[in-house]
């Protein structure tokens, strides 16, 4: 039997109708809908019962996790086979709101494995796209206690002890397992974090769903995850826009890479045998290329999973690429 080799992978995006999303993200994406309610794509997806499959080549119609089973370090990389075992560790996916989010806030790796068998849930935002207006709260606004918050809770204005942001396109967030948080209306942007999709709300604005109820609260949850410290600004610089690759952030669960490409010259992607490469396009159009793979056409809005197994690969085109490895 020929053993099927890795190649960089394509997942179908995984797209999600919200009582927040709008009708922008399908075009950005290039995609023909009608749905005037997508919020978010999934681009790639290691969440339990919600991973991602692949839609080109010979291993379409898998999903990424029979994948990490079939070809582990192979695909994962060594780190991070060491750390995760055949576990996808990552969520990415694309943001757009046209209406606020609620106010929420994840749990560590500790409490989700114990009381949810899951990953906790650290994140970056990295902004895309930003209307006039739009804002990112993230983390309170000075040292406050459990007692403060519970009165702001039943006063109903939490969002007076949260530290606001106006959004703006480059900005990038981090935002830890405990910090709570909110994406405005009026953003696009790219989301990493781990796979997981546990979210306890703290504040939604009295919405309701489609059948009148208003959408649940998960205040008990979220009293015992919250970090009520102050860390300053949660905003980290907008770098400037000069070709060639930057490290954005890093936390102990991935690190982030902004890579602008031109069509001048083949750039070289951030690739390791220790984990697998996560490609974002957010602006333009590139062509990656390898010794091992066809050409791949990457547009704006699209995702691709670079296996670990592969250790060269360049991209060439007027783009902006957002690179994500563990």
């Amino acid at each position: 039997m020929t053993k099927t080799v890795l190649y960089p992978l394509h997942f179908t995006p995984l797209l999600k109708s919200v009582i927040w999303g709008g009708d922008k993200l399908a075009p950005f994406k290039g995609i023909v809908s009608d749905r005037r309610d997508i919020g978010e794509s999934w681009e790639v997806s290691g969440v339990p019962g919600r991973e991602s499959v692949v839609d080109r080549g010979d291993l379409a119609g898998r999903s990424l996790g029979d994948l990490c089973q079939m070809f582990g370090s192979e695909l994962l990389g060594e780190r991070v086979v060491n750390r995760y075992g055949s576990r996808f560790p990552l969520l990415v996916k694309l943001i757009c709101t046209s209406e606020d989010l609620s106010i929420q806030v994840h749990p560590d790796d500790l409490t989700a494995a114990t009381e949810f068998d899951s990953l906790g849930k650290t994140e970056l935002w990295y902004i895309i796209k930003a209307e006039e207006g739009a804002r990112i709260i993230s983390g309170v606004n000075r040292d406050i206690t459990p007692s403060e918050f519970d009165q702001a809770v039943a006063e109903g204005n939490v969002i007076t002890l949260l530290e606001t942001h106006e959004s703006r396109p480059g900005d990038v967030f981090l935002v830890p397992a405990g910090r709570i948080h909110a994406i405005g209306r009026g953003n696009l942007l790219l989301e990493i974090q781990e796979a997981s999709d546990l979210t306890f709300r703290i504040d939604d604005y009295g919405r309701t769903e489609a059948d009148g109820r208003r959408r649940p609260l998960h205040l008990e949850h979220a009293r015992r995850v919250i970090d009520y410290k102050y860390y300053g600004g949660s905003r980290l610089a907008a770098p400037a826009p000069v070709a060639g690759s930057m490290l954005l952030a890093g936390c102990e669960h991935f690190k982030t890479l902004r890579l602008i490409t031109t069509a001048t010259r083949r750039w070289a992607l951030p690739l390791s045998r220790g984990s697998f490469a996560i490609a974002t396009c957010v602006e333009g159009n590139v062509t990656l290329s390898g010794d091992d793979f066809d050409d791949i056409a990457l547009p704006a809005g699209d995702s691709i999973l670079v296996p670990a197994a592969i250790r060269k690969a360049t991209a060439t085109g007027d783009a902006t690429l957002i690179i994500t490895t563990c």
